[in-house]
C-alpha cells in the first residue's frame, strides 16, 4: 500500500511539473502604426474603412497597419536622383527634394485586416470637403502602379527628431508635388480625428512594431 501511494506521489508531481514547464499561449501579432513614436494613438481603419483615422492601439485588426517597398522609381524603391549618378530623378516633381532625400525608402502604408484578407493601401480621400484625409483603396502592383492616389510615401530618415528604431517621418509623394512644398502623415492627435496625409509644417513622428 506505501509502495502505491509513493507512485500516486510520484505521477502526481510528474504531472504538476510538466504542467509548469508548459509555455503559455502565444497572442497572435498585430503591427500597427502609432503618433508620438510609437506611444500616442494608432492608425486605425475606422468601422473597418475605408476612413483611417486615430485611435487607441490594441483594436486588434482594426489597427494592423504597416509599411511595405514600392519599387516605383525604375524598380527602384527608394528616391533616387541624377545628381547621384541614377538614371532619373524620382519621385517629386521638385529635383531638389529628390537630392535632399536621395536613398531614403518609398512606401506604401498597408492595411491588413480586411475581413476580405486582401491588403489595402492608405491614400487620400475627402471627408466633410477636407481633402486630404486617410483612405483605403488599392495597393497596385508594387511597383507604383494602380496604387490608390496618395498611397506613395518616402520616408524620411535623416530627420534628427525622428531617428530612433522602428521610427518614421513619412513625406507624402502626391500631395508633396501638388502643394509644391513637403506634405507628410500626420496624426489628427485624438481618437477618432483623422489621419492626414498631405499635411504641411512638420510631419508626425511615427513609431510601433508596423514601422519596418
Amino acid at each position: 500500500m506505501r509502495r502505491l501511494a509513493l507512485w500516486a506521489a510520484a505521477v502526481s508531481l510528474a504531472c504538476a511539473t510538466v504542467m509548469m514547464a508548459a509555455p503559455a499561449a502565444q497572442a497572435a501579432f498585430y503591427p500597427n502604426i502609432c503618433g508620438n513614436g510609437g506611444s500616442g494613438y494608432c492608425l486605425n481603419a475606422w468601422n473597418g474603412g475605408p476612413y483611417v483615422k486615430m485611435y487607441y492601439g490594441g483594436s486588434i485588426g482594426n489597427d494592423e497597419f504597416y509599411l511595405t517597398n514600392e519599387s516605383a522609381c525604375q524598380g527602384r524603391d527608394y528616391v533616387t536622383a541624377k545628381a547621384y549618378g541614377d538614371p532619373i530623378n524620382c519621385p517629386f516633381t521638385n529635383v531638389s527634394l529628390d537630392n535632399n532625400y536621395h536613398g531614403d525608402p518609398i512606401e506604401a502604408i498597408v492595411y491588413g485586416g480586411s475581413p476580405s484578407g486582401k491588403p489595402s493601401c492608405v491614400g487620400t480621400g475627402n471627408l466633410n470637403g477636407v481633402p486630404d484625409v486617410g483612405y483605403l483603396g488599392s495597393c497596385g502592383d508594387g511597383y507604383g502602379n494602380g496604387i490608390i492616389q496618395g498611397g506613395l510615401f518616402v520616408v524620411a530618415i535623416s530627420l534628427s527628431s525622428c531617428t530612433g528604431v522602428h521610427q518614421a517621418v513619412l513625406i507624402n509623394r502626391y500631395w508633396t508635388n501638388q502643394d509644391l512644398q513637403l506634405a507628410y502623415a500626420y496624426s489628427g492627435g485624438n481618437p477618432g480625428r483623422p489621419l492626414y496625409v498631405g499635411a504641411n509644417g512638420s510631419g508626425t513622428c511615427w513609431g510601433g512594431s508596423g514601422v519596418g
